[in-house]
């Protein structure tokens, strides 16, 4: 789609942990492997919601990057105040979006196959706990980025980040 995706080396160590979380067995790795990949998809698609909403606010080139310990889109400008607000729930509506498409083929179609029905039981599950816990009005995640947003568009940007930190 056009924007640069990078991943960082901690990311490795997400797979690690969810490799050795299995049972030790093939299948534990396997799915290990999995579960890393979903968590990486899920990943991608939350940082695409932004990417897109930030392109099509004029924010500049955007690039994302994707770590161990979840992404980031990055901007060359920082969005004004309502603006932001949108690029900041975007994220958490892709993966919202993602989750219930993982939803509806998951009871839509009649699977045989059982590794697919745990891949698509847990594109549901991540997609949804992340992108509900993702709006927690705390930074970093998005829900304190969308406080501040709200907040420095009615006092300033010194007192709006002092209440988002308070609420974090």
């Amino acid at each position: 789609f056009g924007f640069p995706v990078q991943i960082h080396a901690s990311a490795l160590v997400l797979l690690l942990l969810l490799v050795l979380g299995g049972d030790g067995n093939s299948s534990g790795i396997v799915s290990g492997v999995w579960l890393t990949a979903v968590v990486l998809l899920s990943v991608l698609v939350h940082e695409l919601g932004h990417a897109f909403v930030a392109r099509w606010f004029g924010l500049g080139p955007v690039s994302i990057v994707l770590h161990g310990f979840g992404g980031l889109a990055r901007f060359s400008s920082r969005p004004p105040h309502r603006p932001g607000v949108i690029v900041g729930l975007a994220g958490p509506v892709a993966g919202l979006l993602l989750g219930f498409l993982a939803l509806v083929v998951l009871r839509l179609l009649d699977w045989r196959s059982v590794m697919a029905v745990e891949i698509l039981d847990r594109l549901v599950a991540v997609n949804v706990f992340w992108s509900l816990f993702n709006l927690l009005p705390m930074f970093p995640l998005d829900g304190g980025q969308v406080l501040w947003h709200l907040l420095a568009d009615r006092v300033s940007p010194t007192d709006a980040r002092r209440w988002v930190r308070r609420s974090s």
